[in-house]
């Protein structure tokens, strides 16, 4: 016979726990017993199984709901040896503390954390997820958008070095080349944004490099700040920079700004191999007036999208666009700095301008070098990506992914918001996946939040609630 065994001092508890199993039991064919401690059901399991000692009788508990408040050692190691001992999945309920979080859970071999006091219709829902994974299953006591929405996916990912114009990591993420990345970190934090864009220039096995393709002039200032501290200095750093144009020499940059002389000055001293023409209206190049300008960077203050830069400039010209326009969305962010080189905040950083010259031209030489000050910082970086959840809930979603994984594997996610110093993680574990590929060729993955605790809870309700209404808004 198979339980569902609840292990809880309070009877109060139990018989909530019951209560939201009613449904439960039947469909996955199960047995409610509850016990106050682990004592008592190895006494149960002992005299069940030897009931008729002819024909030994297996007990089986399938669920194993434990309280954690009896537990003297809440560890991954203590509660893997209960999973053995007992060869059950096991749900977990402590009260929660804020003073005192539950830490490193995403290492726990168990299948949910579930915070007491109960909120009822998320205890009845990962109960049920938590008994049964053959299948996708649709939640009972929770509504399920019928509508998709996009959602954050973040991946955690410790930086190997930092500057103040890019960084380096190791990672066996598929980054490309050329791509622009979204990164949070509180290093970043400027007003509301904890965020920066950074693009992809050279990569080797798990080895990879990024430049910032839109930093504002605040957190150059905060990450140079942080760079003349002695505690996080970093040595030895070595950055490749750009393959494309590994052993160019020679460079010629184009300028279309007011206030050029200064930048012209100051690559004349930086960088005497790098010659300068005056971008003009009609796309010639002034200094020589030999036809359009095919410069190796354009700098300028102009906006081009990809079709004009491409048209006037070439498919090879870097596009260094020097303004202090706002990007509105995340989309058009994408969407802009995907063929912008990198956006250069006003006034124009020299030096800013210089690090990226030489990441994109690692063959340059400056005339007066300054060792770049790396530094390290304690916390991971958030790489943020866009996915589409479909029927989407406060206990479970759906989305597609690449590749296949399994159930019980670890993710987090966070709900896109304007305020981003409010960024908050959601946990979440793999509970089902379609082993068959959709006709996009994507593996649909049914994913359950984990640990959600009550603060969470009513983020999700209000996210859901404000883009209800502002989908009705648009609509009418």
């Amino acid at each position: 016979m198979s339980y569902l065994c609840v292990i809880d001092k309070d009877s109060k508890i139990t018989a909530e726990i019951k209560s939201a199993s009613e449904k439960l039991l039947p469909e996955a064919k199960l047995t409610f017993i509850s016990f106050q401690n682990l004592p008592e059901l190895d006494q149960f399991i002992e005299t069940e199984t030897n009931k008729d000692p002819t024909k030994p009788t297996e007990v089986k508990i399938s669920l194993l709901v434990l309280s954690a408040d009896g537990l003297a050692d809440l560890s991954q190691e203590s509660l893997q040896k209960i999973r053995d001992k007992y060869k059950s999945r096991i749900v977990l309920t402590p009260f929660e503390d804020p003073l005192k979080p539950l830490k490193k859970i995403e290492t726990w071999p168990i299948e949910n954390i579930i915070y007491k006091p109960f909120d009822p219709n998320i205890l009845q829902e990962h109960l049920r997820f938590s008994a049964i994974d053959d299948r996708k299953l649709t939640p009972l006591a929770v509504h399920s958008s019928k509508e998709s929405c996009k959602i954050e996916k973040i991946r955690r990912h410790p930086f190997a070095a930092l500057s103040d114009f890019g960084f380096k990591l190791k990672s066996k993420t598929k980054f490309e080349v050329g791509k622009v990345y979204k990164f949070y970190h509180f290093i970043f934090q400027n007003q509301k944004k904890s965020s920066l864009w950074a693009k992809l220039v050279y990569k080797n096995e798990e080895d990879h490099e990024f430049i910032f393709c839109h930093p504002s002039l605040p957190v150059l200032n905060n990450l140079r700040k942080k760079a003349t501290d002695p505690k996080s200095k970093l040595k030895d750093i070595i950055f490749h920079g750009s393959d494309k144009n590994r052993t160019l020499e020679r460079v010629q940059v184009g300028i279309e700004m007011t206030g050029a002389e200064e930048l012209k000055s100051f690559i004349a001293r930086r960088f005497p191999a790098i010659e300068v023409i005056d971008i003009t209206p009609d796309g010639k190049a002034a200094a020589t007036g030999s036809g359009p300008a095919q410069p190796h960077v354009v700098v300028s203050e102009a906006k081009y999208d990809a079709k004009s830069f491409t048209a006037r400039f070439g498919a090879d010209a870097l596009y260094f666009h020097v303004t202090n326009d706002p990007l509105p969305d995340r989309e058009e962010a994408l969407t802009v700095l995907s063929f912008e080189s990198a956006r250069l905040p006003k006034p124009l950083d020299r030096n800013y301008f210089l690090r990226l010259m030489m990441a994109y031209f690692p063959a340059l030489k400056d005339a007066d070098p300054v060792a770049v000050s790396w530094f390290s910082v304690t916390e991971d970086s958030l790489h943020s990506e866009i996915v589409v959840a479909k029927e989407f809930s406060e206990a479970a979603f759906m989305y597609e992914r690449d590749s296949l994984l399994p159930r019980g594997n670890y993710q987090e996610f966070a709900l896109p918001q304007e305020d981003e110093t409010e960024l908050k993680i959601l946990k979440a574990k793999i509970q089902w996946a379609d082993e068959k590929p959709q006709q996009n060729k994507l593996f649909l993955h049914q994913v359950i939040f984990y640990g959600i605790r009550d603060n969470l809870l009513k983020k999700i309700r209000l996210w859901q609630l404000q883009a209800h209404i502002s989908k009705k808004s648009a609509e009418s």
